[in-house]
C-alpha cells in the first residue's frame, strides 16, 4: 500500500479530506452509534467513547485500492482522500483515545490491560470430574436422558474400554464406563461422583 502513496498528490485533496474526516468524527459516526445504542439504553458517555473509537485504518485503504485497480477516472483522488482520512483517524483519534476515556471516567483503575490467557483460568468456574459407573450405580444401563442426572451437570464424554464416545441423550451408560462430567456447581459434582 505504501507504494501507492505519493504525498506530492495530497495537496489537491487535503482540504476536502480534512472536512470529510471532521464530518465522520463529529457528525456521522455519533449519529450512527447513538441511533443503534440508544435502543440498548447505553449511557451517553459510553456512546461518545464508542463513536470516538471508530478508527479508520488499513481496511479502508485496501478498499480504496479497488478504485485504482478498476481504472476509475478519479481513482487517485479517492485513494489519497481515504489514505489521508485513515492517517488522520489513527493519529488524532488514536492519540486522544486514552485522554477521552479518562475524561469520560470510563477507565477501570484496577483492571490490567495486559491480562494474558492464563489470567482467565482462575475466573473459570467449570470443573471436570471422572466417575466410574459401578455395578450398583443408579445410572447403569440407562440412557443419559433417563438417568436422572441433575440439569446443572453435563456428561461431556463416555470412556468405554479403549473407546471414547461422544454422549447424546440416547447414549446408554453401561457398568464399567467412565463418565466425564462438568458443571459450575463443584459440590454437586463431588456428591454425584461418589454415587
Amino acid at each position: 500500500m505504501g507504494l501507492l502513496v505519493f504525498p506530492s498528490q495530497f495537496s489537491s485533496v487535503l482540504g476536502s479530506s480534512i472536512l470529510i474526516a471532521i464530518f465522520l468524527v463529529v457528525i456521522a459516526r455519533p449519529i450512527a452509534v447513538s441511533s443503534i445504542l440508544i435502543w440498548f439504553k447505553t449511557p451517553i458517555k459510553q456512546q461518545l467513547l464508542v463513536s470516538w473509537v471508530g478508527l479508520r485504518g488499513a481496511a479502508s485503504i485496501v478498499f480504496a485500492t479497488y478504485a485504482l485497480t478498476n481504472k476509475i477516472p478519479i481513482a487517485n483522488e479517492i485513494f489519497n482522500t481515504v489514505f489521508i482520512i485513515a492517517l488522520l483517524s489513527v493519529s488524532v483519534q488514536g492519540a486522544l483515545l486514552p485522554k477521552l476515556a479518562n475524561k469520560l471516567d470510563l477507565v477501570e483503575e484496577e483492571v490490567s490491560e495486559f491480562k494474558v490467557f492464563n489470567d482467565y483460568e482462575d475466573e473459570t468456574y467449570t470443573q471436570l470430574i471422572e466417575m466410574v459407573i459401578k455395578e450398583d450405580s443408579p445410572w447403569a444401563d440407562k440412557m443419559i436422558m433417563d438417568a436422572d442426572i441433575p440439569e446443572e451437570i453435563l456428561v461431556v464424554m463416555i470412556k468405554r474400554k479403549n473407546e471414547v464416545i461422544t454422549p447424546k441423550g440416547s447414549s446408554v451408560i453401561k457398568k464399567g464406563d467412565t463418565l466425564v462430567l462438568t458443571g459450575n456447581n463443584f459440590q454437586l459434582l463431588k456428591d454425584i461422583s461418589v454415587i
